[in-house]
């Protein structure tokens, strides 16, 4: 609920014109290997962006264009509470099977999540309805890796303790991703959809997912 009342307070007083939170989550073969979970909103993700519109045509129904770029953060919270295990090549899921504690709960302190941290391209074209009460956009997605962060929160003999590594080489991850984004509802306020085409994982010996997101998005009404 902060994440949202923030994201609602920077588009009101103009620092951004778009903000997204979404759900993080993976397709693909190994997908049920890394099933997130949505517990402690742990793959709830976010991006603020600066996103400049243009409408075209006449009358209630107009086409609109868009160009924006900014940060977005995804995080993926595992159900399962692994070790990430990385070479600087390929990277392995490890069950985290020791004496940790990693009692799982919508609020527990435990957890397993690996995030990472883009600068991201979003090319948009659509069509509005209604006097723009109504639209529906489609365009590609384009994220620059800046960080990537492995994080696990456990209780030994009662005692909270935790594991912070942040490294874009060990973990693996592609320093580029693409895909496509479909937008749906109305000029300032709708859901999307995002799915990267490319893998999560630049090395084929690296579990072989892709990235999804789904969320809502909250924007200025478009600039002429």
């Amino acid at each position: 609920m902060k994440k949202v009342l923030l994201l609602a307070v920077l588009v009101s007083f103009g620092f951004i014109s778009q903000a997204q939170l979404r759900y993080n989550f993976f397709v693909g073969q190994d997908a049920e290997l890394m099933q997130t979970t949505f517990n402690g909103f742990g793959s709830v993700g976010w991006d603020f962006t600066h996103t400049r519109y243009k409408s075209f045509g006449e009358g209630s129904t107009k086409g609109f264009w868009a160009i924006g770029g900014g940060l977005t953060v995804r995080k993926f919270r595992f159900k399962n509470n692994f070790a990430l295990e990385g070479s600087g090549e390929a990277v392995v899921f490890v069950p985290d099977s020791s004496h940790r504690d990693y009692t799982q709960s919508f609020f527990s302190y435990s957890k397993s999540k690996l995030v990472t941290t883009y600068i991201r391209v979003h090319p948009e074209i659509g069509i509005s309805f209604n006097n723009e009460k109504f639209a529906i956009g489609v365009g590609p997605i384009l994220d620059f890796l800046i960080q990537t962060k492995h994080k696990r929160k456990y209780k030994v003999d009662g005692e909270k303790e935790k594991f912070v590594n942040r490294s874009n080489d060990e973990y693996d991850v592609n320093r580029f991703q693409y895909g496509g984004r479909l937008t749906v509802g109305g000029m300032k306020f709708g859901a999307y959809m995002v799915y990267m085409v490319n893998p999560f994982f630049a090395n084929p010996l690296s579990p072989q997912v892709n990235s999804m997101e789904t969320g809502f998005y909250l924007r200025q009404a478009i600039g002429d």
